[in-house]
């Protein structure tokens, strides 16, 4: 998820891919994020599409 917002404004693509990838983990393990990071992910994933 890190990784995807560090590219979410330079290459969107890779960006919504690792986010999509990122999303699965989270839900597979069905696991949350924490408050703080769960609005920053909301923010880069307003940034771009995901897959």
């Amino acid at each position: 998820m890190g990784t995807a917002a560090a590219l979410a404004r330079s290459d969107p693509r890779p960006a919504a891919e690792l986010l999509g990838l990122g999303h699965w983990l989270l839900d597979h393990e069905e696991t949350a994020l924490p408050p703080t990071l769960a609005a920053h992910d909301a923010r880069v994933t307003g940034l771009v599409e995901a897959p």
